[in-house]
Formats: structure tokens, sequence, C-alpha cells
């Protein structure tokens, strides 16, 4: 999950979803790269993206809690989504 890397970097770096578009003119080149710690790995802020200045943004969680949290709110979004296109295609 590429959101672990924004919580250990404090949110220094960005998780975003993947997309891709396709190009005709150029070859397109994607790399990609798995880390799959263990759901007893412990995740959390490293302590060189935390200060004074830049207090902890996320909670420290075990993988297997962020997992769980991280999935429900991905299937909470998936279903409005789909309630809206459904709604839409009704008129509603």
């Amino acid at each position: 999950m590429h959101a672990y890397m924004q919580v250990v970097t404090n949110g220094y770096l960005k998780a975003v979803q993947h997309r891709a578009a396709t190009n005709f003119a150029e070859p397109r080149l994607s790399v990609a790269s798995f880390i799959v710690p263990a759901d007893d790995c412990v995740v959390g802020p490293a302590e060189e993206f935390v200060s004074e200045d830049n207090p902890p943004r996320y909670r420290t969680l075990t993988v297997g809690e962020f997992k769980r949290k991280h999935n429900v709110v991905n299937l909470d979004s998936s279903i409005n989504q789909i309630i809206n296109i459904n709604n839409n295609e009704k008129g509603i």
C-alpha cells in the first residue's frame, strides 16, 4: 500500500491512486514495487519527520489495523459512488 510511505514520512510524501493515461506519441514505462509487511508490523511517523514544529499527523498502528481501516474507507467510498450512479440513472 502506497499510503504507508505517507504515514512513515508524516505527510511529506503524498499517497495517490495510480492512474495511467495512454499516449500514442510516446511509449510509457511503469515500474511496480511491492512492500508487503506482516500484519503485526508497526507503521507510524518516523522520528526524522516529526518535530515540535511538525507534530505527528498519523497514529501508529499495526499493518493489520491499518489495512482494515484503509479497506473500510475505500469500500465506503466505492459504495457511495455506486449509489450516486444508480440515483443519477433513476433521475434522483
